[in-house]
């Protein structure tokens, strides 16, 4: 009987394609915030929750309510050549209805709770000739857009605790999946099981400084659950199963987590 290991594990979400891509060059940040690099909180590709975009990039500290707070594009992260930044245009939208234009903006938010930031950088028209290339090799049409998002936490005091995900699935604790790299094991035989075991997914003991309110759960196929504890089994056998979790506190503190299910063998290819 041959058996298909599986593992779940925590994924970093990155978005791109020739035209329009995530605002990552590298692997590096190209936003800058009170003068620190933002970076990568969560991610899998394209990666939703109930239909909302999961943030890429998280802040890098802590902020206070009524404080300016600086917002700036690292240009030199940017996959463009210097021709093409004089054209380039920078807009963001800081998540409480306000918005701004330009490579270098402050913001202050008048209100605790959780924002994600969204910055639309435009490269105008060009076409796909030697002048978009950085390298001036040619080998591959520079992005006209760049997208990033970026979850900000603006807080009523400096020592409170934004909703950290503490999760037990399928029998396997995950304290911190912010910090875990989990491989969470378990065996189903597709010669005799039509589809994948009934997983127990609980996120119960999950806490911060405010109580939890919202627990949203998205399993990728069309369900999601409200509950704190959910069992799910998919329909589908599948390469790869995308489990996205959103938690919301009294005060309007969000965090996201997504844990993949994969067979084992889809790596093996890579």
């Amino acid at each position: 009987m041959k058996k298909l290991l599986v593992i779940v594990f925590l994924v970093i979400f990155f978005i791109s394609n020739a035209r329009s891509s995530f605002a990552h060059s590298g692997g590096a940040s190209t936003v800058k915030i009170n003068y620190k690099h933002t970076s990568v909180y969560i991610s899998d590709e394209y990666a939703t929750i109930d239909g909302e975009t999961i943030p890429a990039d998280i802040a890098p500290d802590k902020y206070l309510v009524n404080k300016s707070i600086s917002f700036e594009v690292d240009k030199s992260k940017l996959p463009v050549s210097e021709e093409v930044l004089k054209q380039t245009t920078y807009s963001w939208d800081f998540g409480d209805g306000k918005k701004a234009k330009g490579d270098k903006v402050s913001h202050i938010y008048a209100k605790t709770k959780s924002y994600v930031v969204n910055l639309e950088i435009n490269y105008g028209n060009q076409e796909d000739s030697g002048n978009v290339y950085p390298d001036g090799m040619g080998a591959e049409p520079q992005p006209q857009q760049q997208f990033q998002t970026i979850l900000i936490h603006i807080l009523p005091s400096l020592d409170y605790k934004i909703p950290l995900e503490k999760l037990v699935i399928d029998g396997k604790t995950i304290n911190d999946p912010t910090k875990d790299r989990p491989r969470l094991s378990f065996y189903h035989d597709f010669k005799f099981f039509k589809y994948p075991k009934n997983i127990l997914y609980d996120s119960s003991r999950s806490s911060g400084s405010g109580k939890i309110v919202s627990y949203l759960w998205d399993f990728g196929d069309g369900e999601v659950s409200k509950k704190a504890k959910v069992r799910h089994r998919f329909k589908e056998k599948l390469y790869f199963y995308a489990v996205g979790l959103k938690l919301t506190d009294e005060n309007g503190f969000s965090s996201y987590v997504v844990v993949n299910l994969a067979d084992k063998k889809a790596f093996e290819s890579d």
